[in-house]
């Protein structure tokens, strides 16, 4: 799928006051229902807030700039644990609005229809074994299909997967105690793989590894989690 910012021509493109933006704004809202409404406001206003720009400053991003915000805010919604349908409601709400901005020579952007995470692209037979193709595949999988937040992926042991009860017992920070969740077949399976291609490791030994030396079994580290989550999203 094309994830890359559509463009429209500059000659379309006219300035316009903040007055016409917080128009632009009210006109659309009153398009939707009222439940709607609500909730398109108050997403795109945290966005707003967030990124601590006014709403004529984000329009009149260039293209390049708007699609980096808004990729580094939803990286960002996914380290606060939120579902995948919450985080896509929220994502909508904010394409949807640009959309419109954009038909009507408010804006020169719209942003991609991504969905929230992608499995990983499917290598070539023979790299279908590779270390990093069954690791990445097993941590999106986790990620996407079970309520474990990335934070919590960090910290995790082998020893805290059980393949037979279908459960990972994880450090709950928040309620600062350990607690075991149930695991879809799908993220047993991906796990498994990833397990069986490390050659028989501790239980102590971290859940998910880096590569550049798999003997010495390092965690993988929560900015490097968020890299191959944020990555599989730009292949949406």
């Amino acid at each position: 799928m094309n994830t890359t910012v559509t463009t429209s021509n500059s000659s379309s493109y006219r300035p316009v006051y903040s007055r016409e933006y917080n128009e632009l704004f009210q006109q659309w809202l009153t398009l939707h229902s009222l439940p709607t409404r609500t909730n398109f406001e108050h997403h795109i206003n945290r966005f707003l807030q967030t990124t601590s720009l006014q709403l004529e400053h984000f329009l009149r991003l260039d293209p390049v700039k708007a699609e980096n915000l808004f990729s580094k805010y939803r990286e960002d919604l996914w380290g606060t644990g939120l579902t995948e349908d919450g985080i896509n409601r929220k994502l909508s709400a904010i394409r949807k609005f640009t959309k419109y901005a954009y038909e009507r020579g408010f804006c020169r952007f719209k942003l991609p229809e991504t969905s929230i995470i992608n499995t990983v692209e499917s290598p070539e037979p023979e790299q279908q074994e590779s270390y990093l193709y069954l690791r990445d595949t097993a941590l999106l999988t986790l990620v996407k299909l079970s309520p474990v937040k990335m934070t919590q992926i960090p910290s995790a042991k082998i020893g805290d997967f059980d393949p037979d009860e279908a459960t990972l017992t994880i450090y709950c920070k928040s309620a600062k105690r350990r607690k075991t969740i149930p695991l879809q077949e799908q993220v047993v399976i991906a796990l498994i793989k990833w397990l069986e291609i490390r050659d028989d490791p501790d239980l102590d030994q971290p859940l998910f590894c880096t590569l550049n030396n798999i003997k010495e079994q390092q965690p993988l580290s929560l900015r490097r989690i968020h890299y191959i989550v944020s990555s599989s999203l730009l292949k949406g």
